[in-house]
């Protein structure tokens, strides 16, 4: 078994989309006790074949202070499980849409994702006909990895490390 820690519920929509077999557990902690969290992580050590990926957004740290703020916040997180979005989830959501998508849907088109904030996001959907959610949910019906790839490192370096996931689960 394979948990996946993510911070809210967008993030859980998007890994929903990769993460949808019985060999990964999806684990929103950012509204948990963090001692609850951290007690969590480390039982995680405890249990033969369990195994977990922690991941956050960088919320303009780099990663390397991002990374070392988490492993002060949950003292059991080991560093090599971490996996931090560059900037934040809903620019892994953009990565994935082409141009044709965004024109269609009256969506701003960005070449490179890295660096789309939620509020950059959120003033660039057009809201007259659905919610944020709907949007959110019709973008990851549309979404096309190889398109992501290119479009994101970080995303990049998430489906590398989903890959290799794959193989030893």
């Amino acid at each position: 078994m394979f948990i996946i820690f993510v911070e809210g519920y967008d993030d859980e929509q998007f890994f929903e989309k990769f993460f949808s077999n019985s060999k990964y557990r999806i684990y929103q902690y950012s509204k948990k006790n963090i001692k609850k969290v951290n007690e969590f992580i480390k039982s995680l050590s405890c249990i033969s074949n369990w195994n977990y990926l922690f991941f956050a957004d960088s919320d303009g740290m780099t990663t390397e202070q991002k990374v070392n703020k988490l492993c002060e916040t949950y003292t059991n997180l080991e560093k090599e499980k971490i996996l931090i979005v560059r900037y934040e989830i809903e620019s892994w959501y953009l990565a994935g849409v082409d141009e044709s998508y965004c024109i269609k849907n009256k969506i701003k088109f960005f070449l490179q994702t890295d660096n789309i904030t939620k509020e950059q996001f959120n003033d660039i959907l057009p809201l007259k006909r659905k919610t944020r959610l709907q949007m959110m949910l019709d973008i990851l019906l549309n979404f096309d990895v190889e398109i992501a790839k290119i479009r994101n490192d970080s995303l990049y370096d998430f489906i590398i490390k989903k890959e290799e996931l794959d193989k030893a689960v």
